[in-house]
């Protein structure tokens, strides 16, 4: 399990919160089941919990007031609302947080490798910079377990499509037509062709790593780590 606070500009704080295999043994599509298991452990007095179907797609979700009985569709949430607890699961991909004091904001992004092509996270910033002026300069990002490089292999299909921007995420492995991706790599170059140098830090874990305490799709798990941010 990963628990972290981060403090904000403006001395207001936000947790972040990574459930893995050791903390999540149910259903990981029953929602009744994400929203108790979350609160549970966020413990978070008058929280609201908020998830998306997911889809390695490019739509961005505010969370405001209460959640509806419909889970909408989608990849990235934020909020600038207080003790809204944002979920993005995975089991493999990136879960990008993110997070600003000016003005007080949080989200979460889920990032397979369709979605970092595609330039989730950047038209995530481009959203929240358009509609409460966020400076992109002053986000920071916090990347919780994944497929790293050292693990995350790929065919050619998917390795031609990262080479033609950012040659070294990838490593040719002996097998010919296969790869080790690195999508920090590829992430962190695309934000800094926004102009940004980014404050990136990360968990340090690779979900594919042998004994790790997170899901893996490759592997063969059919859970999903559960990555958690709220405004406190």
């Amino acid at each position: 399990m990963i628990d972290h606070r981060f403090f904000l500009e403006d001395k207001r704080s936000l947790k972040l919160l990574v459930l893995g295999n050791k903390e999540v043994s149910g259903d990981p599509n029953d929602p009744n089941y994400i929203r108790e298991r979350v609160s549970q452990a966020a413990q978070v007095p008058g929280a609201e919990v908020f998830f998306m179907n997911q889809e390695h797609g490019t739509t961005i979700i505010e969370a405001q007031g209460s959640p509806g009985s419909e889970i909408p569709t989608g990849d990235s949430l934020f909020t600038t609302e207080p003790k809204k607890i944002l979920v993005v699961k995975t089991a493999d991909c990136m879960p990008i947080f993110f997070w600003t004091g000016r003005p007080a904001l949080v989200g979460v992004i889920h990032s397979g490798w369709k979605g970092t092509i595609a330039g989730i996270t950047e038209k995530t910033l481009a959203h929240v910079q358009k509609k409460y002026g966020v400076d992109p300069e002053l986000v920071h990002f916090y990347l919780g377990p994944y497929a790293t490089g050292k693990h995350y292999e790929v065919g050619e299909d998917v390795a031609s499509l990262f080479r033609k921007e950012v040659p070294n995420s990838l490593k040719p492995l002996e097998e010919p037509g296969k790869f080790l991706l690195e999508q920090k790599t590829f992430l962190t170059h695309r934000i800094r062709n926004l102009g940004i140098q980014p404050f990136l830090e990360t968990a340090g874990a690779c979900t594919m790593a042998p004994n790790s305490k997170y899901f893996s799709h490759r592997r063969g798990d059919t859970g999903r780590n559960l990555n958690c941010i709220w405004l406190e």
